[in-house]
């Protein structure tokens, strides 16, 4: 249930639905890896 919660506040701030973002990220790391390398983060 929280991750779920954290998908969706994921998904609203990346402007995509929660199975979009379930569909391109897979995992925990994967999805910070590509928040770092598109400077979606500080």
């Amino acid at each position: 249930m929280i991750r779920r919660a954290a998908c969706k506040t994921a998904a609203t701030q990346l402007g995509v639905s929660v199975n979009t973002l379930s569909f391109h990220v897979h995992s925990k790391s994967e999805a910070v890896a590509k928040a770092l390398r598109e400077q979606l983060l500080d």
